[in-house]
């Protein structure tokens, strides 16, 4: 390089352009620094976000076997109030005085 060539960096004295480069350096810095600090945070809050999913994962299944356990207790009543039906209908049916006289009454 020659330095009597003149160029950009001819004209501007090396302690103002390393003042410069230090000062763009450190603005970098602190922009790596802060997106840094920005990316800790999304890291914290998909983090939080899988702990909620979790849960709400382990709630909807809670609800989906109370769910089933629901429905197994209805078929269980259901058919107990058919055969119960099915009994009085036997009752009512045979010649019996006292399924008579409680339609009577």
């Amino acid at each position: 390089m020659d330095l009597n060539k003149p160029n950009k960096h001819n004209d501007i004295p090396y302690e103002i352009r390393m003042k410069y480069i230090i000062r763009d350096y450190m603005k970098m810095f602190d922009s790596m620094d802060k997106l840094a600090n920005y990316t800790k945070s999304l890291e914290k809050y998909i983090d939080a976000l899988k702990e909620d999913l979790a849960k709400r994962k382990i709630v909807n299944q809670r609800q989906s076997e109370n769910l089933v356990e629901t429905r197994r207790k209805c078929k269980r009543l259901q058919a107990t109030i058919d055969y119960l039906q099915e009994q009085l209908a036997k009752y009512e049916s045979t010649d019996n005085p006292d399924a008579n006289n409680s339609k009577n009454q």
